[in-house]
């Protein structure tokens, strides 16, 4: 279940309040060297999809390109929480 904007603080799952638990899955095959980031919306509200995708591209460790992720979201006003997580897929 997608919520609007004006709703997007409202938590509509969350593990551990029923017995069923609605799953949302997506399928992607992975390759070695697939990079995936995981965060929240304190990073994506705050900076544009393709400034994001420029910060990914630099030849930074994973770990300073998380910070650099963070540092751009403060920078554009820090208004919510943010947390980045980056995954490198290995052979």
């Amino acid at each position: 279940m997608r919520t609007c904007k004006e709703h997007s603080n409202v938590v509509t799952r969350a593990v551990g309040v029923a017995e069923d638990l609605a799953v949302e899955l997506t399928y992607h095959p992975a390759i070695p060297g697939d990079l995936y980031l995981l965060c929240t919306d304190g990073l994506t509200r705050q900076v544009a999809h393709a400034r994001i995708t420029e910060l990914l591209g630099g030849m930074q460790s994973l770990r300073e390109r998380c910070a650099t992720l963070l540092a751009a979201s403060e920078a554009a006003g820090g208004r919510d929480n943010t947390t980045v997580l980056l995954l490198r897929l290995r052979s």
